[in-house]
Formats: C-alpha cells, sequence, structure tokens
C-alpha cells in the first residue's frame, strides 16, 4: 500500500483534505485504484489524528471476455486429438471442466446425441443434446482409449503442459 501513499504524496499535499479528494476524484483509472488511495489516505488520517470524511467509490465488475465461435475453433484445431475433445465438449455444453471430468460413459447417450451432466454442488444434473462431430468424437475417444470412465483431467500438471496450451491459446488469440 506505500506506493499508493507515494502516489498520493508525490501528487497532492496529503495534509490538504479537500485537496486530496479532488486529487482522486479527477483520477481517469477504475474505481479500484481510486478505493485503494482512499483506503491508503484513510490509514494515513488515523495514524496522523487528522479527521476527514472518507469518500465512496463503488467497484465496477469487470465483463467477463468470451471468445468468438471462429476464436474457440482456432484453439480447438490447434489442440491434440484429447484437449480438443475436452474443449470440443465445453464448448458444446457450457459445462465446467470439473463436471467434465465426471463425465462416464453411461452419462452419454449415443442414440439421443445426448450427454447427462452428473449432479454438482454448482449445477442440478442435466441432459445436453450434441452436435455430430462433438458424438463423433466422443466414440472415437471412448473407442480408442477402451475406457468407461473418461478421462477429461484438465488440471495443472507437474510438467507444465496446460501452461504450453495457455500460451498456445493466448498466442492465437492475439
Amino acid at each position: 500500500m506505500g506506493h499508493y501513499l507515494n502516489h498520493l504524496a508525490v501528487n497532492v499535499s496529503l495534509e490538504n483534505l479537500e485537496r486530496v479528494k479532488e486529487f482522486i476524484s479527477n483520477r481517469n483509472v477504475n474505481s479500484g485504484f481510486n478505493g485503494n488511495l482512499v483506503k491508503v489516505r484513510n490509514y494515513y488520517a488515523r495514524v496522523n489524528n487528522i479527521v476527514w470524511e472518507r469518500p465512496r467509490y463503488g467497484w465496477e465488475q469487470n465483463k467477463p471476455k468470451i471468445p468468438s465461435e471462429e476464436t474457440l475453433n482456432k484453439i480447438i484445431a490447434s489442440c491434440g486429438w484429447k484437449y480438443s475433445v475436452v474443449f470440443t465438449l465445453l464448448k458444446e455444453t457450457g459445462a465446467m471442466p470439473k463436471e467434465l471430468s465426471g463425465v462416464a460413459l453411461r452419462d452419454v447417450d449415443f442414440d439421443r446425441e445426448s450427454i447427462t451432466m452428473s449432479d454438482r454442488e454448482e449445477h442440478a444434473s442435466r441432459t445436453i443434446k450434441l452436435k455430430p462431430n462433438a458424438i463423433a468424437m466422443l466414440k472415437t475417444y471412448f473407442c480408442e482409449n477402451r475406457l468407461k470412465r473418461a478421462s477429461f483431467s484438465v488440471g495443472r500438471s507437474d510438467d507444465g503442459s496446460m501452461d504450453k496450451i495457455q500460451a498456445k491459446i493466448e498466442q492465437k488469440t492475439g
């Protein structure tokens, strides 16, 4: 927090309450930065027995960056087989990676081209219709690996593979 106090001290006298408030309110930065400036000025005031009315700043919620369909397809195309299956299913189902890791062969209905996501803490069980290409990928995935339970674990591993994938994604999305 010291750098916030230094930032204030360089730009305005910390003793002049009105100038401090004016300086903070005229800053063209996010509300979090302004909130931290107020917090550190409040701390300075308490330590030095200075009375001042602390201004309030609301925190702005940043909008999530949602990739386009084209960007997602580029990411999927640049991955190896296992991750292209994983990312395709995540894209098609809107599931969280933790939900996908619990998928078993019994959860996939190849005739109806659907997948059932099991009950998790965050979501109730639900059945989702898949596109034919996703079903074909699942058939191949289960058959080639002779699995009864999917191995869709996409957590961090010690070999750095997820770091490589993340770097590749960032490179593709610019």
